[in-house]
């Protein structure tokens, strides 16, 4: 059964060991079982992984993750330049647990046991499988940052190390979803277009399935899945976002109500504050943002 790690948002990471090694040709480390997650990323080189029954060859740029209770047996083919990253996903404190004493040496028939899935949600996209194998071309620099302060120990190191790896955690759940994203938006893409140009239009469901060639039932079901919302929903939610940008410009609260195409000004006030909790003028006082002049 897939395992949930829980929201993004809510993740309270913890690096467990961080490295940078060689490896010889024909080093291996397994058939085993860690406690904790583990990436193994090539910079040089070429490495495989055997994943219970599946087989994933390691070329530069590329990185695997696997978790506890996956049987796993890592090769070297090539002599290898790699990064390797222990990590447990939840911890009630920051500072590393090694793993070595908890690593577990497996028989080899146990490689023919199916990995363990991870899940994450992620919110205002849908909840996402961590993939087994993966490319993250140009992670090296901060993968330095994590192993430098792993190794160095400095003052408050250990929750240095959580905000390097929540960084990391973050960087690559943005790789792992834009393909999706695009694919997915992609079938309901002139309809986003449309409400993000026109958001003072009053868009009809049948305007806008119009748009995407769909008759107005199958389009509202596919808005639902692929943009996590209904259509009007999302023409409200856009509508917030850009007058906070007017907001933050300076822009006079009448002048931003009419141009996004609300009737009244009270409406308008109502919409903003039961998106953000704050009405436009409380908006506008928030630490940070522009006042109007």
């Amino acid at each position: 059964m897939p395992m949930n790690i829980g929201s993004l948002p809510e993740l309270a990471p913890a690096v467990n060991y961080a490295s940078r090694s060689r490896a010889a040709k024909g080093t291996s480390w397994g058939p085993r079982q860690i406690p904790d997650c583990q990436w193994f990323y090539v910079v040089a080189g070429e490495a495989t992984l055997q994943l219970g029954p599946d087989t994933y060859k390691i070329e530069p740029g590329e990185c695997v993750f696997y978790g506890a209770r996956s049987p796993h047996l890592l090769t070297i083919v090539r002599p290898t330049d790699y990064y390797s990253l222990h990590f447990s996903w939840q911890a009630s404190a920051p500072e590393p647990v090694h793993p070595a004493y908890r690593i577990e040496t497996l028989p080899a028939k146990a490689l023919s046991l199916k990995a363990e899935q991870h899940r994450l949600d992620i919110p205002g996209h849908a909840e996402i499988t961590i993939p087994h194998h993966f490319r993250m071309p140009g992670m090296e620099p901060l993968l330095d940052e994590i192993v430098k302060e792993y190794e160095h120990e400095h003052l408050g190191f250990s929750f240095q190390l959580r905000a390097l790896l929540m960084e990391l955690i973050t960087l690559a759940v943005r790789q792992w979803t834009a393909r999706d994203t695009a694919e997915r938006i992609g079938k309901i893409g002139p309809a986003l277009r449309a409400m993000r140009e026109r958001p003072d239009r009053n868009w009809s469901v049948t305007e806008l399935s119009g748009l995407c060639g769909y008759h107005p039932s199958y389009f509202t079901k596919l808005f639902n899945k692929e943009a996590g919302t209904n259509p009007k929903q999302f023409l409200v939610a856009e509508r917030v976002k850009q007058a906070k940008q007017m907001l933050l410009r300076g822009e006079s609260i009448q002048s931003i109500s009419e141009r996004l195409g609300y009737s009244s000004l009270h409406y308008f006030s109502s919409n903003f504050k039961k998106e953000t909790g704050l009405t436009p003028s409380e908006f506008r006082q928030e630490p940070g943002t522009s006042s109007e002049r």
